[in-house]
């Protein structure tokens, strides 16, 4: 199998994505192939993005529509200093027609979100007040998995059933707007102590396009339902 090197540029409104991916399967066997991808992105709520992912798939006898695929992706965020890694899994017809998917996410402490409060009635105090762009960001600390079935069928459909444990910090940095919202607002200071929650949920998604690279005409819709527990 001879796959050549490719490599992609983009651009899109408020944000620069330059996109390179080479798949490199020169002393492998042709029933599996590894992939890397890298990326630069930037935009004012995170700055300067520099994101890699790893994909490694193989094909045997059972596939759906491979047998396994497991892939790896890493972010570093030049504007907070903080980096996400995130992993998931899929092993083909684990249980008659499903595979088997798994996961598991870790973020750093000064992994930042942005947060201006709930409903649509909320101000951006960064053109209102002339605050900066830390101040409704969010420094969350996250460790999670998860693991389910999934079936993938060749006609566009998607099922998935999981369950998932996660853990998450809301850190109380100071003088930032979600140090005001859970003490001042809603008076509940306990948050900032670390969560764990637990949660099912299922998932069906369709997707029907006349091209999938460059998609003119189709489709593609998402029913999903789940639960967290607390």
């Amino acid at each position: 199998m001879k796959l050549n090197q490719k490599i992609n540029s983009r651009l899109l409104i408020g944000s620069l994505i330059l996109f390179m991916s080479c798949m490199d399967p020169i002393e492998e066997p042709p029933d599996q192939y590894s992939e890397y991808s890298e990326i630069i992105l930037y935009n004012p709520d995170d700055g300067v993005k520099l994101g890699v992912q790893g994909i490694y798939t193989t094909y045997g006898f059972k596939r759906d529509p491979f047998t396994s695929r497991h892939r790896l992706r890493a972010g570093y965020y030049f504007a907070t200093g903080g980096y996400d890694i995130n992993y998931d899994a899929r092993f083909a017809r684990i249980v008659v027609k499903y595979s088997l998917g798994v996961g598991a996410w870790f973020t750093s402490p000064n992994y930042a979100q942005n947060f201006f409060g709930l409903g649509n009635t909320t101000s951006n105090p960064n053109r209102d007040e002339n605050k900066n762009f830390d101040f409704n960001r969010v420094k969350l600390s996250r460790i999670g998995a998860e693991v389910g079935l999934v079936r993938e069928s060749p006609f566009g459909s998607f099922f998935s059933y999981k369950a998932s444990f996660e853990s998450v910090e809301v850190e109380e940095t100071g003088d930032r707007f979600i140090d005001e919202y859970y003490i001042e607002q809603v008076n509940q200071p306990e948050k900032f102590e670390r969560q764990y929650f637990f949660g099912l949920d299922g998932t069906y998604r369709y997707e029907s396009y006349d091209d999938r690279l460059n998609p003119t005409n189709g489709m593609r819709f998402e029913l999903s339902i789940g639960a967290k527990m607390n």
